[in-house]
C-alpha cells in the first residue's frame, strides 16, 4: 500500500493505492474532483472504477464536496460517521452550512488561487454510516476513530499494519506551527479526543492542512495538547463557535456525549 499526497484547492488530498484498488482518505472540495480524476487516470494509469471508496471525515466544504461529486458522476460510494447528517440540520444548520462555504471561499481568495465553485449539499447521505472502531468497507486494514471536538462527527483513519494515522483537521500546520483547527466547538471533548488518539500506535501522521509525515515522533503532538490549545484563536472563529453551539445538533451532542461517559 502506498499513500499519495496531492494538493487540493484548500487542503491536501490523500489517495491510498493498492494493487487492485484505490481509497480516497477524505472527501476534498467539490472542485478537486478533476485533480483526483486526472491523477488516477493519467498519473497512475488506472481506471476511475479502481477508486472503491471515498471517506468523508467531516461535512465541511474541503472534506465532503468532491466525494459527493465522484459518487454522482462515477457511482463511487461514500463512508462517514453515522451522525454526520445531523450537523447541518435545521435552520441554524442551513445558515452554518452557507457560512462554512463562505469561509472556505475566503481562504481560497486570500491564497490568491483561482476560485472554482465549492458549493455542495449539506446532507451527505453516506452509503456506509460507521461507528467508532469499525473498519472501512473494502479496506479492512483501516478503521475509523470517532474524534469529536472540531465537530460532533469528526473521524480519523488508523491503519494498524502500517502504523499510519490520518488525522484530517484534528491538527493544522500553519506557518510551520502546529495548532488546533478553527473553531474547536467542543474544547473539553477535544481534549478527551487527543488523549484517546495518543493511545494508538502510529509513527506516520497525515493531516489535511500542512505536513506532518516527517515528524520523528508524531504522537507527541497528541500528548502535549495543552500547548496546541494555547494558541490565539481569531475573533471571527470565536464568534462562529458560539453560533454553532446554539444549534440543536451541538447542544444535544454535548449532553449525549457526556451522559454516555458516566
Amino acid at each position: 500500500m502506498k499513500i499519495h499526497r496531492l494538493k487540493g484547492q484548500i487542503q491536501n488530498i490523500f489517495i491510498a493505492e493498492y494493487d487492485e484498488k484505490l481509497l480516497l482518505l477524505d472527501g476534498a472540495c467539490k472542485s478537486d474532483y478533476k485533480i483526483i480524476y486526472t491523477f488516477i487516470t493519467n498519473d497512475l494509469k488506472r481506471k476511475i472504477s479502481d477508486l472503491k471508496l471515498s471517506v468523508v471525515t467531516h461535512i465541511h466544504p474541503d472534506h465532503a464536496g468532491a466525494a459527493q461529486f465522484l459518487r454522482k458522476k462515477f457511482n463511487i460510494p461514500v463512508a462517514a460517521f453515522k451522525t454526520i447528517d445531523l450537523w447541518y440540520s435545521g435552520i441554524t444548520g442551513k445558515i452554518q452550512h452557507l457560512t462554512d462555504i463562505a469561509l472556505a471561499a475566503y481562504v481560497i481568495l486570500k491564497s490568491k488561487k483561482k476560485y472554482k465553485s465549492i458549493y455542495y449539499k449539506r446532507k451527505l447521505e453516506a452509503n456506509y454510516k460507521l461507528s467508532d472502531g469499525e473498519t472501512l468497507p473494502f479496506f479492512s486494514d483501516w478503521k475509523i476513530i470517532h474524534s469529536p471536538g472540531h465537530t460532533s462527527h469528526d473521524i480519523c483513519l488508523f491503519n494498524e499494519e502500517h502504523k499510519i494515522l490520518y488525522a484530517a483537521d484534528l491538527i493544522l500546520e500553519i506557518n510551520e506551527k502546529f495548532m488546533m483547527p478553527f473553531p474547536v466547538v467542543f474544547p473539553e471533548i477535544m481534549k478527551l479526543t487527543f488523549n484517546k488518539i495518543s493511545h494508538f500506535n502510529f509513527n506516520k501522521l497525515y493531516i489535511a492542512h500542512g505536513t506532518a509525515e516527517n515528524l520523528e515522533n508524531p504522537k507527541l503532538l497528541f500528548e502535549k495538547e495543552s500547548e496546541l490549545f494555547s494558541g490565539k484563536v481569531p475573533k471571527k472563529f470565536g464568534i462562529l463557535k458560539n453560533f454553532i453551539k446554539f444549534s440543536k445538533c451541538a447542544r444535544n451532542f454535548e449532553k449525549i456525549y457526556f451522559s454516555e461517559m458516566k
